[in-house]
């Protein structure tokens, strides 16, 4: 009996772990693409901060300051001052987005510009990165 639902648990734990590894692939293509489209000394502004840095290899900020999360002038200003080169935002790791980013390309098309759009299995975009404007 033991074997029985041991076997079945495995094989259960087996789909399940199949089915995730997929999950944050259009983090990881994203990244992909920075590394091949951007210089070592570009700065990337990412939610998925250590995702991004591993597979861009590229100096990566997010979305907060010290102690919580920018307000979208505080993002403002810091973009001004330290002039990333793209902005990426994705459905992955919403604990770390404020609310304002998720609009934020339709509300500034004079500071960025979508360059790339991954999406899910569905279709719906999941990841879209944006190139700021000089």
């Amino acid at each position: 009996l033991l074997v029985v639902f041991g076997f079945f648990q495995l094989s259960h734990a087996d789909a399940l772990i199949k089915n995730k590894q997929e999950s944050y692939r259009a983090v990881k293509d994203a990244g992909i693409w920075l590394y091949q489209n951007t210089e070592p000394d570009d700065l990337i502004v990412s939610q998925s901060h250590y995702q991004n840095m591993y597979y861009s290899e590229r100096d990566t900020i997010d979305f907060h300051n010290e102690t919580d999360k920018l307000t979208e002038a505080d993002f403002n200003k810091r973009v001004r001052g330290l002039k990333p080169k793209y902005m990426v935002v994705s459905v992955f790791e919403p604990a770390f987005t404020p609310d304002w980013a998720y609009s934020y390309g339709d509300r500034n098309k004079d500071k960025v510009r979508p360059v790339r759009v991954y999406s899910g299995p569905d279709e719906q975009p999941v990841l879209i990165i944006f190139e700021f404007i000089n």
